[in-house]
């Protein structure tokens, strides 16, 4: 894994709210920091939005501590089709990113990025997910 972080940004269905969390059971291996946000575009994928750093807009979310690393990676990887042994060939690349938590502090997180083209069309605007499925 390129750089070291003990933290993990999620954006789309694996926040709280959304029934994937649920169902993947990670929830021990992780700890609620902060709602925060990171520098990016979001787009609508269909079943789920895509991630693609960009330091002029910004990507809502939640920030977690990770409390096994192991577990949680050997979990959501394959969900995010990141592959650590060929990590450009998958859907994602897991990156370590810099978040701004809503009370100020700055974190360093893991975030899954796409590595795959975008679509022309379907830029959330605003960047927070919740809000986009809301509407």
């Amino acid at each position: 894994m390129p750089g070291k972080a003990d933290y993990i940004f999620f954006y789309g269905t694996l926040m709280r709210t959304f029934p994937l969390r649920a169902r993947v059971g990670i929830d021990d291996w992780l700890e609620y920091v902060g709602d925060g946000r990171v520098p990016g575009l979001l787009f609508d994928l269909g079943a789920y939005p895509g991630l693609v750093a960009d330091a002029r807009s910004e990507v809502c979310g939640e920030v977690y501590r990770i409390l096994n690393a192991t577990k949680l990676f050997n979990r959501i990887d394959p969900i995010e089709d990141y592959r650590v042994m060929a990590p450009h060939d998958g859907q994602y690349i897991r990156q370590a990113m810099n978040a701004t938590l809503d009370d100020g502090r700055a974190k360093t997180v893991w975030c899954y990025v796409c590595n795959q083209p975008l679509p022309l069309s379907g830029r959330i605007e605003g960047g927070d997910y919740r809000h986009y499925v809301k509407s």
